[in-house]
């Protein structure tokens, strides 16, 4: 039906139309019936309302759904890892971040002064979509892909972790009021998210963004620094990465 609708319909009320405005048509109509070409009008305004509502309106209703329902699915697996380590101690957020291309901003620190940020003529810089947690970045914060653990992340197409609180944050090419905005953080971790695009000989994988795991808990830092511990929660986040793949 949505197909007959979607392909025939469509050029048929456009054929009619036309038609109508031939005069020997609109004159045997009236001959035939006065108020025909109202009653055929209707009729057509009714098939279009009705074709744009299957082919339009119903498909966007259920995408919107959909939508809706992928980060439904990404916020309950967030929160069981949430649980998990709130029931260690340790508070963790999670966030996604994807590059926007941008051009002529001021993010990145001048060499050798990161008192004062440089101008960049154009470039990636990430933008928030999606956190769950308690512990949230402060908004003002902006990162360019040439900066931070999730800059690293993104551009090696690696899981990269760095915990803060015995060694500090100051190679990740940050401005000082960068480094002020994050400086409650005590691990994050900045794991791709990938999407395998399909190509005619081979698979290719795209980075499409980041996921993030932060926490301002100092015991944290085990997350990082315990080699066992570090494993299972790095492949946590992968299978949650991939997970953001999926739904992305």
């Amino acid at each position: 039906m949505k197909k007959l609708l979607t392909l025939w319909i469509s050029p048929l009320l456009v054929s009619l139309l036309a038609l109508l405005k031939v005069k020997a048509i609109e004159d045997w109509l009236i001959k035939w019936n006065e108020k025909a070409p109202l009653y055929i009008g209707l009729g057509i305004a009714g098939l279009t309302i009705t074709t744009q509502y299957f082919t339009v309106i119903s498909p966007f209703k259920k995408y919107e759904k959909w939508a809706k329902n992928k980060w439904y699915i990404l916020k309950l697996e967030g929160e069981k890892l949430i649980k998990k380590y709130a029931d260690q101690g340790i508070n963790i957020s999670l966030n996604i971040m994807v590059p926007k291309f941008k051009m002529f901003y001021f993010i990145n620190p001048k060499k050798n002064n990161p008192d004062k940020k440089r101008l960049s003529i154009w470039g990636l810089v990430f933008k928030d979509v999606w956190n769950l947690g308690d512990t949230r970045i402060d908004q003002l914060l902006k990162i360019s892909t040439k900066q931070g653990v999730c800059g690293k992340a993104f551009k090696s197409g690696n899981l990269y972790g760095a915990q803060f609180v015995s060694t500090p944050a100051t190679k990740y090419n940050f401005t000082t009021k960068q480094l002020k905005l994050t400086e409650d953080l005590k691990i994050v971790v900045s794991c791709p998210i990938n999407v395998i695009e399909e190509q005619a000989e081979e698979q290719s994988g795209k980075i499409i963004g980041v996921l993030n795991a932060e926490s301002d808990s100092s015991g944290s830092k085990l997350l990082i620094l315990d080699n066992n511990i570090r494993k299972n929660f790095y492949k946590e986040l992968i299978v949650l990465s991939i997970l953001c793949s999926k739904l992305m």
